[in-house]
């Protein structure tokens, strides 16, 4: 199934009531981040819960089209056009332009590129330029490509990438990518070194719509005018996003909020709501046993890691971080878990298939509770059913992180049910 990222914090952290809505929402990659902090801030207001399948866009287009169920859809103008018999009549609204910028690595110099020549020649100078490989049916990478067959651009090399433009980058694989602003922010490697030249005509612009086969029409209908009211601009902006009408401020607020490992303290309304136990897993003994037993085996290999076991819905039961653990091993575990649980294969196998499918990576990649795929997650089985995740973080690698999972695993496996 395409990736759907579950807002399962955001479940714990709000009032909810008596009975709450479901939404599933597709969205591409370039408008994933501005949908989720606008959902996010619904999700506080309402009680209602968003889950969002995201992609790239040919991609979220073919899901539409072949009735996979969901409630709303954002897509470009004219993809949204080609949909318009999946939609409800008078629910399409537009929700913004995202705009095309150029990127460099942290501290590398930032060439002029106000004008086309000037930045033809910036490029040329770099000899190549990077960009989303096409192959993955990624839009932008599909219009950088095209674009750098005008005869302002000749003898500068295209490079598609399929772990995507700013990745490409931070990794030295290119000196420069293009691409959508809204998939180049949050990540720390990269500099805008500014956006395309306007005369260039580089822009993607996205409208929302209201899907035919939902079951959820009120909720669904709400969530459309909310995202796309004047109040959420702000919002999009601060995720590369321009809206209708709003001037783009050059300082923006924090996009991709990084999920922490434990919740918030909950509000009051939500400590007096019913308290449904947590969902089928291992025992709480047992979960430490194992995480103790593979913290001590990553140690004896000089190893300080992170372990975490999580139950068949995600919920943390027992997270370690042995003496002298990153703590940002905390977050990597609960990545791995995910990807286990979402794909119902080892994180490692995840990772393994990424490399070879370059649609599947952008799917992990795009995911903020999943990330980039990286080896040391198993999942639990009981007979014959994934009653959970194991997984472990912080050796200088995955495929030494997963023998002590494996460990952990192998030392209360007999005594689960």
């Amino acid at each position: 199934m395409r990736q759907i990222l579950f807002t399962v914090l955001l479940a714990l952290l709000v009032p909810v009531a008596a009975v709450a809505t479901d939404l599933t929402v597709f969205s591409p990659g370039v408008t994933t981040a501005g949908l989720r902090k606008l959902a996010n801030a619904w999700t506080l207001e309402t009680g209602n819960r968003v889950n969002i399948i995201s992609g790239t866009i040919g991609v979220i287009k073919n899901d539409v089209m072949s009735n996979t169920p969901g409630d709303v859809v954002l897509l470009p103008l004219l993809e949204m056009k080609d949909i318009s018999g999946k939609v409800k009549p008078g629910t399409n609204v537009p929700v913004g332009r995202a705009l095309f910028g150029l990127i460099a690595k942290t501290g590398a110099p930032h060439p002029d590129i106000s004008t086309a020549r000037k930045f033809g020649s910036a490029l040329r100078a770099a000899g190549s330029v990077g960009y989303n490989d096409p192959a993955t049916q990624s839009l932008s990478g599909q219009m950088v490509e095209s674009m750098l067959k005008r005869a302002e651009f000749k003898g500068i090399i295209g490079k598609p990438l399929k772990e995507g433009a700013a990745n490409g980058v931070a990794s030295g694989a290119v000196p420069y990518a293009g691409g959508v602003r809204s998939e180049q922010l949050g990540n720390p490697a990269v500099d805008l070194v500014g956006m395309f030249p306007t005369s260039l005509n580089m822009h993607i612009d996205f409208s929302a719509a209201v899907l035919s086969g939902t079951m959820a029409n009120d909720a669904a209908a709400s969530f459309v005018r909310y995202i796309a009211r004047a109040e959420a601009a702000p919002f999009w902006n601060d995720c590369g996003i321009l809206a209708p009408g709003f001037k783009a401020k050059n300082e923006v607020g924090p996009c991709y909020v990084p999920y922490p490992t434990m919740a918030l303290s909950p509000s009051n309304d939500e400590a007096r709501a019913p308290r449904p136990a947590r969902a089928r897993g291992i025992s709480v003994a047992l979960a430490i046993e194992g995480a103790q037993t593979a913290i001590a085996t990553c140690l004896g290999n000089g190893y300080k890691v992170t372990a975490l076991i999580v139950d068949s819905a995600g919920v943390p039961i027992a997270m370690i971080s042995g003496d002298g653990a990153a703590a940002v091993t905390q977050r990597i575990a609960m990545g791995k878990a995910q990807t286990v649980l979402k794909y119902r294969i080892t994180s490692g196998e995840a990772a393994a298939k990424a490399n070879t499918d370059a649609a599947f990576m952008a799917q992990l990649s795009a995911d903020p509770l999943v990330g980039p795929p990286r080896q040391g997650a198993i999942p639990i089985m009981v007979g014959g059913q994934m009653i959970g995740a194991f997984a472990v973080s912080g050796a200088p690698g995955g495929d030494k992180d997963e023998p002590c999972s494996i460990a952990g695993l192998a030392k209360i496996q007999d005594r689960l049910n």
